[in-house]
């Protein structure tokens, strides 16, 4: 669930992105992209600019079985703010940028202390 959370329908990733983002080895996410390939809910494409790249992206099977898993599922959050004052949405929508940052800046942090991943 946590790849499947990671995709996007309308957005795609490379395999070597997000084996970096969620902190494992190429070949250990390719793996994983294989079965959820074969179970029909990852599609995989040549990247129309660089064709040595493969994009994933979901389903419709694999965004049907995201969706109800999906802890901030975006209508919810949506549907949340749009019955805040304002201010008070304001303020939530900061706290939730400064923990997306803190998201990113962890997830970097764990990536370039992995082996695979470092640059020489």
């Amino acid at each position: 669930m946590s790849i499947l959370d990671h995709l996007g329908s309308c957005s795609s990733i490379t395999l070597q992105r997000l084996a970096v983002h969620l902190g494992v080895t190429p070949s250990t996410m390719s793996l994983a992209i294989d079965r959820l390939v074969m179970l029909g809910f990852v599609s995989r494409q040549k990247d129309k600019e660089d064709r040595r790249k493969t994009n994933l992206t979901l389903t419709p099977d694999g965004e049907a079985i995201r969706r109800p898993a999906a802890l901030l599922d975006p209508n919810l959050v949506w549907e949340l703010l749009s019955g805040m004052k304002e201010d008070v949405r304001a303020q939530a929508l900061a706290g939730l940028e400064v923990l997306a940052n803190a998201v990113d800046w962890k997830m970097h942090l764990q990536s370039i202390e992995k082996p695979w991943n470092r640059q020489y």
